[in-house]
């Protein structure tokens, strides 16, 4: 069970870190409150935070790769509504408490033009840290938005899901990939409860 919370850390408004301290903030309030919410009510409790602070629609088609171009708008409609969920369902499943973790925001990077990398460390209750950092982009609406998380700080879960969707497609076809997301949505519902 990784739990965060979250650490004061200075952020300028408009800046990638204030985007990241808030969705922290976020997570925070749904961890103090998880066992009375349970899994389905810290899924509706995060689901507009996500869909705030991760570009959806960007992870998606990244994750589809070259198939993307070939789907029809029904279906990219339908691979995004199944990505954001599993996305949510993720978050829901693995902030199911709180014991003392903390989180920390250490600094804000621009490692090209148009991102930001903002370096956070979980510190678990044994004083362990576990660095996982952020990749968003140049905002269009005046947001910055999450399009990838790097896990131990170097694990990139969009390329990760990449190679996982685009063999997918290419082997199984969206409705292959649907059933599995679906499967796993299902799977991560019936372990929280």
């Amino acid at each position: 069970m990784m739990l965060f919370v979250v650490a004061a850390a200075p952020a300028h408004a408009g800046s990638a870190t204030t985007v990241i301290s808030k969705f922290n903030k976020d997570l925070l309030t749904v961890m103090q409150s998880a066992e009375t919410l349970g899994y389905e009510g810290r899924f509706e409790k995060l689901k507009p935070s996500v869909q705030a602070t991760f570009d959806l629609d960007f992870m998606t088609r990244y994750s589809a790769g070259r198939h993307w171009k070939s789907l029809t708008e029904q279906e990219k409609t339908q691979l995004i509504n199944a990505f954001s969920r599993l996305t949510i369902a993720t978050y829901a499943d693995r902030f199911n408490g709180y014991s003392g973790e903390k989180f920390h925001i250490i600094k804000e990077e621009t490692p090209r033009k148009g991102t930001r990398l903002v370096r956070t460390e979980l510190e678990k209750s044994d004083g362990e840290r576990i660095k996982l950092n952020y990749l968003l982009r140049a905002p269009k609406d005046g947001d910055w938005k999450i399009i990838d998380i790097f896990v131990k700080g170097t694990i990139s879960e969009l390329s990760t899901k990449r190679s996982e969707y685009s063999s997918t497609l290419r082997n199984k076809g969206l409705q292959g990939l649907l059933a599995i997301l679906e499967e796993k949505i299902s799977v991560l519902g019936a372990s929280a409860s």
